[in-house]
């Protein structure tokens, strides 16, 4: 089964039925010619011609070349009357909205078409993108010292060497040397 909307630069086939004056089918319509237009250019004949279907639908297949516009109209002249398609061409289709992980592209959907994102992995690549706040500063790191300076203990503050604990109080993240105003000068981070 074809997808939708029609491919641009990819052949198409294009089904119609004929109907005489009256409205009903013709079974045997003669064609006296199908001609194309591309983005309202000149009309030209189309590479193929029309095929009976039967039963008063007939078919067209436009070549990719025929169908590398975005907007192609057809005209088939039968019988003495016109018959005119409009095609609008796209370069995704239905099936192209979503790609199951396996394919290689980034969408995870389940078999219901359900599309599910793995925040844990998608948080995890935020924080640990390399220059994420500054050169050097992980987005996770700067926020480890930030916590540690905003709660952390504080040691030292009157003795040149200032140093603040991480929130669970296991390791030293800021370890400064300070002049005897107290402006740091020097300046030691652990963001691990």
């Amino acid at each position: 089964m074809a997808d939708y909307p029609p491919l641009k630069g990819t052949a198409f086939t294009v089904s119609f039925p004929i109907f005489d004056q009256a409205g009903n089918f013709i079974l045997a319509a003669v064609i006296a010619s199908n001609r194309i237009r591309q983005d309202a250019g000149a009309w030209a004949p189309t590479f193929n011609a029309v095929v009976n279907a039967g039963e008063g639908g007939y078919d067209l297949t436009l070549t990719g070349a025929e169908m590398s516009s975005d907007f192609i109209q057809v005209k088939v002249l039968s019988n003495g009357r016109p018959v005119y398609i409009i095609i609008e061409t796209a370069t995704r289709q239905i099936k192209d909205l979503s790609f199951p992980t396996v394919s290689g592209r980034s969408t995870d959907t389940d078999a219901t078409g359900r599309i599910h994102v793995d925040i844990p992995d998608t948080a995890n690549g935020i924080l640990d993108l390399a220059n994420g706040i500054e050169a050097g500063m992980t987005v996770r790191g700067g926020l480890r010292l930030s916590v540690a300076a905003d709660s952390g203990k504080l040691s030292g503050a009157n003795t040149g060497n200032v140093k603040i604990r991480d929130s669970n109080d296991t390791k030293n993240r800021i370890d400064a040397i300070t002049d005897a105003d107290g402006n740091r000068f020097t300046v030691v981070r652990d963001t691990t």
